[in-house]
């Protein structure tokens, strides 16, 4: 997945993606982070 990609997942999420980016994760710290509000947001369901 590209950043792109994990950006705008992240923004369907509601997240702040210009603070993310200004945050300047690694790729495996984007990928981590993404993987887990993911896994968040399927539990809140």
């Amino acid at each position: 997945m590209t950043r792109d990609m994990f950006y705008e997942r992240l923004g369907s999420f509601g997240v702040n993606v210009a603070l993310i980016k200004k945050l300047n994760f690694t790729d495996e710290e984007l990928a981590a982070f993404e993987d887990r509000l993911t896994k968040l947001m399927e539990n809140r369901r």
